[in-house]
């Protein structure tokens, strides 16, 4: 359901058709979170407005979360450096 929901999307959108896949593990079995939701990887999407792309896949019926964070961007990024793990906290 959800996947056909953001194929819809697209076209209504004027986006390009998604590149859509469900995250699997290591076995080929679906990846799911601790909460036993699965993971659907998209991408192929030129974002033109974050937020309100965002309001519209949170609309979707069985969606948990986009991870867009445009309508609440995160409050600490935590970044990745060849030699440490950098931190930034929003107003910082």
């Amino acid at each position: 359901h959800v996947m056909r929901r953001l194929e819809a999307l697209a076209r209504v959108h004027g986006l390009a058709a998604p590149t859509m896949r469900m995250r699997a593990t290591a076995d080929g079995s679906p990846y799911v979170t601790d909460n036993g939701n699965p993971i659907v990887d998209v991408s192929g999407w030129a974002i033109a407005d974050a937020r309100a792309l965002e309001a519209a896949i949170g609309a979707i019926v069985g969606v948990v979360e986009s991870g867009l964070f445009a309508l609440r961007p995160a409050d600490v990024l935590i970044v990745p450096e060849q030699d440490a793990i950098r931190t930034i906290a929003r107003g910082a």
